[in-house]
């Protein structure tokens, strides 16, 4: 079994598309938008529920799919994101990008020695590369904000003495 990969929103929806027919595409892609781009997790997960019952009768492959990823592409509705971060986190494309990369330095290379530490040297000089190439994410002072906020949550809620 491979490993499981996070799901961003676009896969969940491309992933549902792929086990419809033609002719249920466009308007399924459409009402999966529509419901990862709201901004209130209750009235996001009501509107992928009614998806799914859709599909549950339409195709019990195509819900099953959208079940399989359901928790983790509301993950930043949860979260209460504002609209650029959500954006951001809700797309797999810097990890692809990065994956992109190490596969371009993996074919260059024409022998692996696998008694020296050459995998993990190739591995971290891509790392290294692909770092250079990421930019500042919008909203990221966001983030930090966030951090504190649930520091001071806890340390409000948190109702246990330590032992």
């Amino acid at each position: 079994m491979a490993p499981t990969q996070p799901y961003s929103a676009a896969r969940c929806i491309r992933n549902v598309s792929d086990k419809l027919p033609k002719e249920h595409q466009e308007r399924i892609d459409k009402r999966l938008a529509a419901a990862y781009s709201m901004n209130e997790l209750g009235e996001a997960r009501q509107a992928v529920e009614k998806v799914f019952d859709e599909l549950a009768s339409l195709n019990e492959s195509a819900a099953g799919s959208l079940l399989e990823g359901m928790e983790e592409t509301l993950t930043v509705h949860k979260i209460e994101l504002t609209d650029d971060l959500k954006r951001i986190l809700s797309s797999m494309n810097s990890i692809e990008s990065m994956f992109s990369m190490s596969r371009r330095y993996k074919r260059n290379v024409k022998k692996w020695n696998r008694k020296t530490n050459h995998i993990e040297r190739t591995l971290v000089m891509t790392l290294v590369e692909a770092e250079g190439r990421f930019r500042r994410v919008r909203g990221y002072r966001e983030l930090k904000n966030r951090k504190l906020r649930e520091k001071s949550m806890r340390a409000t809620t948190c109702t246990t003495k330590a032992a």
